[in-house]
């Protein structure tokens, strides 16, 4: 048997199951008895409306007492409402919070795949949570209000549209907003930042008035965009991270903090998309040529700098033709390739570093090689220092050290300096001094072949240096002129 729920306005279908449950009562006879319960049964299945399946958002409107346009599936509200622990709002619904006495007020969950359209006020705090899903919307209109404070929490992976006032935490209590990296605020209107923290990952059109207060912090992470063409009164901080774009107009009051010093000239904002990488970010910045195939040339008059960190991914490069230089705070890590070229005429490349570089991919130089701070060759890193290339290591005054980690390769076909502050630790790696192409190492600092594999096929000036190979280090091939290789044993 199928049962169904009647609805409390069928009065007549109501009228006839309570004559039949009375009938029921009253017959002696079995076999009337199950005439009557067939009959029930058909009147249940055949005369009964299906019942109506209702979404939260009808519920919760239902329960508060607004109104509810089931044609529209709009839930109207007009007097002060207070959502409950969890409510969703569907792909083709709509909450409309209008009229003088429109309050919502949220300390639940509210997730929204649909429309909220604020024409009143909105409060979000001690913990409530406003998430817009992709696709959903919140429009925020003119001269109303959306106050995220008290610990409020606003997830945006749609689109909110500011043409009123959204504020965030107060002089007491924290607010954050969250714009995620499918999340775009177009701000029309007034974004105010009491107290707490919008983390972007998206896209910011400011077109308005975005107020930061001295207990607030915009985070402006990998991959966001901020798009000013508004005003920005800035009292806290801003932080622009490597792989995000600023582009505009600069803020009043405190500067924008470039966490990895990345500053972008605004004719080059527009070549950029949220999937471009530091790379590319970098290359455009020191406002040098980038190509569709993942390349950064550095022209004949470039002389270009890494302050921060520079991440060179699988499948990119950077082409240098003039200078690359490497400050003492600066990161470079390649997973891709670096190419430092010279044909001996029109341009000779030179690579300084005074910082440190983390070697995953391939460096080949065919130039000037100067390392004054730290080179790490990794695990399927390859160091190729070709026909005319020079690598010069340390200095009198400066301490160079080249480590060659396990599965590391050095590659040497001309000439490598390891001057007085020099240091070549071969930490499990694999050092090639090729004779076939007059590979040198000229040596007055020192090399340790730890445990590694060093063949010299070349030649090695060691007259004031110092080469150890311990114990579980291997040296082949031809012994250095001068000073002979010092073998320490190993301690049992």
């Amino acid at each position: 048997m199928t049962f169904v729920t009647v609805g409390a306005n069928d009065d007549v279908l109501w009228s006839i199951i309570q004559v039949i449950l009375v009938s029921l009562k009253r017959i002696e006879t079995m076999k009337n008895k199950t005439l009557l319960i067939v009959l029930l049964a058909c009147v249940l299945v055949f005369t009964s409306k299906p019942a109506h399946a209702a979404s939260e958002l009808e519920v919760w409107c239902l329960a508060e007492g607004q109104a509810w346009d089931s044609a529209a599936s709009t839930c109207t509200i007009t007097e002060r409402v207070s959502s409950p622990v969890v409510l969703t709002v569907l792909a083709s619904e709509t909450i409309n919070n209008s009229g003088d006495k429109g309050v919502i007020v949220n300390w639940g969950i509210i997730n929204n795949y649909g429309t909220i359209d604020n024409d009143a006020k909105i409060y979000n705090g001690f913990l409530g949570t406003i998430t817009s899903n992709k696709n959903g919307t919140i429009y925020n209109s003119d001269r109303f209000t959306i106050n995220n404070r008290y610990g409020g929490i606003i997830n945006n992976h749609g689109t909110i549209n500011n043409d009123g006032r959204i504020s965030n935490g107060d002089y007491r209590y924290l607010g954050i907003i969250t714009n995620y990296n499918d999340g775009t605020i177009n701000n029309n209107g007034g974004l105010f930042g009491e107290a707490g923290t919008i983390n972007n990952d998206g896209t910011i059109n400011n077109d308005g008035r975005i107020y930061n207060s001295d207990r607030f912090t915009i985070n402006n992470r990998y991959g966001g965009i901020i798009n000013n063409n508004g005003s920005i009164n800035n009292r806290g901080t801003i932080n622009n991270y490597c792989g995000a774009i600023y582009v505009g107009e600069q803020p009043e009051g405190n500067d924008i903090v470039y966490v990895c010093e990345i500053f972008l000239p605004l004719v080059f904002s527009s070549k950029l998309t949220r999937a471009s990488s530091e790379l590319e970010i970098w290359c455009y910045a020191q406002e040098q040529a980038w190509f569709t195939d993942g390349s950064c040339d550095i022209g004949e008059d470039g002389y270009v700098s890494v302050i921060g960190t520079l991440t060179v991914l699988p499948g990119e490069r950077i082409n240098n033709y003039n200078h690359l230089s490497n400050q003492g705070n600066g990161t470079i890590n390649n997973y891709g390739t670096i190419n430092n070229y010279n044909d001996g005429y029109e341009y000779y490349g030179y690579i300084t570093n005074d910082g440190t570089i983390n070697n995953y991919g391939t460096i080949t130089n065919y130039g000037t090689f100067n390392n004054y701070g730290t080179f790490n060759n990794n695990e399927n890193g390859i160091i190729k220092n070709s026909y005319v290339g020079t690598i010069k290591n340390g200095s009198f005054d400066y301490t160079g050290t080249i480590n060659n980690n396990r599965g590391g390769t050095i590659k040497n076909y001309d000439t490598i300096e390891n001057r007085n502050n020099g240091i070549i630790n071969n930490n499990g790696g694999t050092i090639v001094n090729d004779g076939d192409d007059s590979g040198t190492i000229e040596n007055d600092g020192t090399i340790n072949n730890y445990s590694g594999t060093f063949n010299n096929d070349g030649i090695i000036f060691n007259y004031r240096g110092a080469i150890n190979n311990y114990c579980s280090g291997i040296y082949n091939g031809w012994p250095p002129v001068g000073i002979p290789v010092k073998y320490h044993s190993c301690r049992i």
